[in-house]
């Protein structure tokens, strides 16, 4: 298992919007990790937290493979056989309920909310809202929820309508397995808005990106999706967020909370021919969109409400259906590839990005071939007009299972010699590559090796990532957990084993202690917490006078710090391997937002 997976077992399984694990997919689903990602980013987002996907599973391991099996025979259009296995699916989450331990931590993490607070209870699924298919409308949404039993009965409301024959059928329709995913919960405290509605920051008929068009509605939002509730329509522009164009309708009928969930009510007579947002509510929408969209790197579908002056954001997901008169329109060169559901992998990429997709996606099929894990299924790849589609392989679930089979058989061979896979070949291959890039000496190469050599990295890279990083054995019964592993050898508490993991030495951790220590002389002196706080390392450079010892300690140490990381790209002390991004040597002040984020803390804790 993974240094990833095992931490994951390792944690609570509700956790708040503010904490760090909700902003994992895997553990808080699309929505919940979406969600948090934004309360990072300091935008309004109602309080609230996050049943893992990990609690779902505790009550899904128990469905029986049997019932899968039914489902994937019926297939998306025998809807009565569906439906039966479906049925059983839904009763027995029901039966099983949230084990206690749950639901203690669902009855504190809703106290902490208020005293009988009415919330939303929303799906977030593992396998929702993706960039290749929205499963917006598939599951059950619970509105206007109050008290801590109505709040578990609408938790396993939201696991069971992971198995509601419509979503079933969806699933299968994307080539997806039945059992496909998992179900995290979103529980959010349930404003009352002025209005509310959803926004997509490029246009979803036309395709163009030079506007946002905003559909607003009095009252709750699920009025405009529904359309129970006439609705009010803006176009912004995407740059300045000024009104365009707008149409105003008679609002005579909104959607209202009330204690059974919602019910249509008139709003107040004066409010009827007015707009449902002021000009300055959009224009503090339209920063919101471009925030979300620069952070996501792609066009957003962003429901939200209106509480008077304030604006919340509610859910952000990337759009799904753009027509076909969207920009770069192209047929693809084979007809058959006309058949297939494609994903858009990344675009528009530079010449290099395109040979190192190339590799990549090479090396993933080999990826899938000998080991079969699920993140090696969409190897199938197309370049056209400067972005790259794929889509998952036909090859069916039986071969796939005797390939992971297989692969199992070389792990546990490997174990029975007290080694692993990883130890006897992925981790001796990567020191390989590595070992010959850090031989090369740029300084003495011509340019023709240096060519050569960046050739050799951008190969390296696609087997890495491509291939050696995934090429793991599939998840069994049978596999030794870390956390389990942690307190038989040691004693200790199972959470313990989070905290040993970190403590551990490693290129990371290292990392982390320099940009921590940098915080806390950035916490002692104003001159390089003002600097370190916009990112002006312009400013912390140029000064030559007056400085204290702590500045002058703290330029040496950064200046270090860029010596020996400075290839580093992005925010956060992650990388990523776009041509694109300046590394922290040739944008400073990057590596001073990091800092910045540490010296905000508490970093004796």
């Amino acid at each position: 298992m993974s240094a990833v997976a095992s931490v994951m077992t390792a944690r609570p399984f509700v956790v708040g919007l503010e904490e760090p694990a909700a902003r994992l997919p895997d553990f808080a689903g699309g929505k919940g990790a979406s969600l948090a990602r934004m309360v990072a980013g300091g935008l309004p987002v109602p309080s609230g937290f996050v049943v893992s996907a990990d609690a779902f599973q505790a009550v899904a391991s128990s469905l029986s493979e049997h019932l899968f099996d039914r489902m994937a025979a019926a297939g998306p259009t025998g809807l009565a056989a569906l439906e039966q296995a479906c049925s059983e699916a839904r009763r027995c989450v029901a039966e099983a309920g949230v084990p206690p331990d749950t639901a203690d931590a669902v009855r504190t993490a809703y106290g902490r909310l208020g005293d009988s607070i009415a919330v939303s209870v929303r799906s977030s699924a593992t396998a929702e809202d993706l960039a290749e298919a929205s499963f917006a409308g598939q599951y059950d949404t619970f509105l206007n929820v109050t008290g801590e039993d109505a709040v578990l009965e609408a938790v396993v409301g939201v696991w069971a309508s992971l198995y509601s024959a419509h979503a079933v059928a969806y699933r299968l329709r994307l080539g997806m397995q039945a059992s496909a995913g998992s179900m995290a919960v979103v529980v959010q405290t349930q404003i009352e808005p002025d209005a509310a509605g959803v926004m997509f920051t490029r246009d979803p008929i036309s395709g163009s990106d030079d506007r946002y068009l905003v559909n607003a509605a009095l009252g709750l939002g699920e009025g405009v999706v529904t359309g129970e509730a006439p609705t009010d329509t803006f176009e912004l522009d995407a740059s300045t967020h000024a009104i365009v164009r707008q149409t105003i309708a008679r609002k005579d009928t909104m959607l209202a909370p009330v204690p059974s969930g919602t019910e249509k009510t008139a709003p107040p007579r004066e409010k009827w021919d007015l707009p449902a947002m002021s000009e300055q509510q959009l224009a503090r929408l339209g920063a919101y969109g471009k925030q979300l969209v620069e952070t996501n790197g792609s066009p957003q579908d962003i429901e939200f409400a209106v509480v008077d002056p304030d604006v919340f954001v509610l859910q952000s997901r990337p759009i799904t259906s753009l027509s076909s008169s969207a920009p770069f329109q192209f047929k693809w060169p084979d007809p058959e590839d006309e058949t297939h559901l494609w994903s858009l992998a990344g675009g528009p990429l530079f010449r290099l990005e395109e040979d190192s997709y190339h590799h990549r996606y090479r090396w993933l099929k080999r990826c899938f071939e000998e080991t079969g894990v699920p993140y090696s299924h969409s190897y199938i790849y197309r370049m056209l007009n400067g972005f790259c589609y794929t889509r998952p392989s036909e090859t069916p679930e039986s071969t796939i299972q005797e390939i992971q089979a297989r692969y199992l058989d070389k792990e546990l061979s490997y174990r029975g010699e007290g080694n692993s896979i990883y130890g006897a070949e992925i981790e001796p291959r990567t020191l390989q590559l590595l070992g010959t890039l850090e031989e090369f000496n740029p300084k003495s190469a011509s340019l023709t090796q240096r060519a050569s050599n960046l050739e050799f990295a951008m190969e390296a890279n696609g087997e890495v990532m491509g291939h050696l990083h995934w090429a793991r054995a599939t998840q069994r019964g049978d596999r030794p957990e870390w956390p389990t592993a942690f307190n038989r050898l040691t004693g200790e508490p199972q959470a313990a084993s989070v905290e040993f993991l970190q403590g551990l030495p490693n290129f990371t951790t290292r990392l982390i202690r320099r940009l921590r220590g940098l915080a806390r002389l950035a916490q002692q002196d104003p001159e390089v917490g003002s600097a370190v706080a916009v990112g002006d390392y312009e400013a912390l450079k140029s000064r030559r006078s007056g400085r204290s010892a702590e500045a002058k300690k703290f330029l040496e140490r950064f200046r270090r710090l860029l010596r020996d990381y400075g290839h580093r790209t992005g925010y956060g002390y992650g990388s990523d391997t776009s041509y694109d991004t300046p590394s922290w040597n040739m944008e400073p002040g990057r590596t001073l937002a990091v800092i910045g984020q540490y010296a905000q803390q508490d970093l004796d804790r």
